[in-house]
């Protein structure tokens, strides 16, 4: 058998699933997912190194299970040919995002007005620029109205994952290094390269500032969680940073990955503005 051949000095990385379609509680209960839609946080974020590429960076072995970018499995794309708009992100009830295969965007979106709420359809072409006689404003039953008067819709089946090659009918993900964020070490997950790896702090609220809020809530049951900060779990070293501190960054440059069952905010070494003091 011919062993594969690293892509352009890429890492090749197995992967057991594509999509997260389950959650399991700390209880053992399960949930089951609809993938398909927010798709791009529903993708799998970890793996094993399965071939090392030559004159490869870092000191990754194969075998050894690393954490890397959602955009190794998101990134798809879809018939050039096809005209037809396909969800690729539902965000809720506020937000929904749809995309056809020449690369154009269309989104639907609620904003808070003056008096209620309104909704905007935005249309963008391939180049990703706005175009505003594509676009309309109204209420979300006239927005929805429009964009299925004007555009053509499909299912979101009909795609291949750029990054997924078969190689002697094995399956392998190419990955960057630049992409591998870190790698699990027993049950330790170990930061690679420029990534600070943050536990997510969430903090009682107490009762006299429910109360001054004029929430009559048990304080037990209330936290507050803290997007501009994290407890910092690996990573850093190159800017001085230990186990435990608490950095400060601007949340608009921080990542939620939900790793091994657990949630942690990932931030680029550059990003971080702080260490936040005892005092």
């Amino acid at each position: 058998m011919v062993n594969p051949t690293p892509i352009k000095g890429n890492y090749l990385l197995s992967i057991d699933k594509a999509l997260i379609d389950e959650i399991s509680t700390s209880s053992g209960f399960k949930l089951y997912l609809a993938p398909e839609y927010n798709f791009e946080t529903n993708v799998s974020v970890s793996g094993r190194v399965a071939v090392i590429p030559k004159n490869a960076k870092g000191d990754l072995k194969e075998g050894d299970e690393v954490v890397f970018s959602y955009h190794v499995v998101s990134n798809r794309e879809f018939p050039n040919t096809s005209e037809l708009f396909v969800p690729i992100s539902e965000g809720g009830k506020y937000i929904k995002i749809w995309m056809n295969g020449k690369g154009e965007k269309l989104r639907m979106m609620a904003h808070n007005g003056a008096i209620s709420i309104f909704w905007t359809g935005t249309f963008f072409d391939k180049q990703g620029r706005f175009v505003q006689e594509k676009s309309y404003q109204g209420t979300e039953e006239q927005v929805e109205r429009w964009a299925h008067t004007n555009f053509k819709f499909g299912d979101c089946e009909n795609f291949t994952y750029k990054n997924l090659f078969t190689i002697n009918e094995n399956e392998y993900w190419k990955c960057s290094y630049e992409n591998i964020f870190a790698k699990k070490e027993g049950d330790e997950i170990v930061s690679i390269g420029d990534r600070v790896l943050c536990e997510i702090m969430d903090v009682p609220v107490s009762e006299r500032e429910l109360k001054k809020a004029g929430i009559l809530i048990p304080a037990s049951k209330v936290k507050l969680r803290y997007y501009d900060r994290g407890v910092v779990v690996s990573g850093g070293k190159n800017i001085g940073l230990s186990k435990g501190d608490i950095i400060s960054f601007d949340e608009k440059y921080c990542e939620k990955y939900n790793l091994f069952g657990k949630d942690y905010f990932i931030i680029k070494e550059r990003r971080v503005e702080g260490v936040w003091g005892n005092n």
